[in-house]
């Protein structure tokens, strides 16, 4: 099964997001995606970002208190 199948709507709009708009990702700009489509709280976003890492999608930098994320070559594909 593809990836992106085993998504959620949210993640799934947050990936397409990603690859639309390249480049580092934190939880406050994937906060505002999340956001214009009704989920409100950043620990959403947050948790979005790092299930998308678990499935090899985005690549993690930074520390923990400044982590951001970068699309993978999977991420871009799949």
């Amino acid at each position: 099964m593809s990836p992106l199948l085993a998504l959620n709507p949210r993640r799934a709009r947050l990936l397409a997001a990603i690859r639309t708009n390249p480049g580092e990702w934190s939880t406050s700009r994937a906060h505002a995606v999340n956001r214009a489509h009704g989920a409100p709280k950043s620990k959403t976003a947050r948790d979005d970002l790092q299930a998308l890492h678990r499935a090899g999608l985005l690549t993690a930098h930074g520390t923990d208190d400044h982590r951001t994320y970068l699309l993978t070559a999977k991420g871009a594909t799949s």
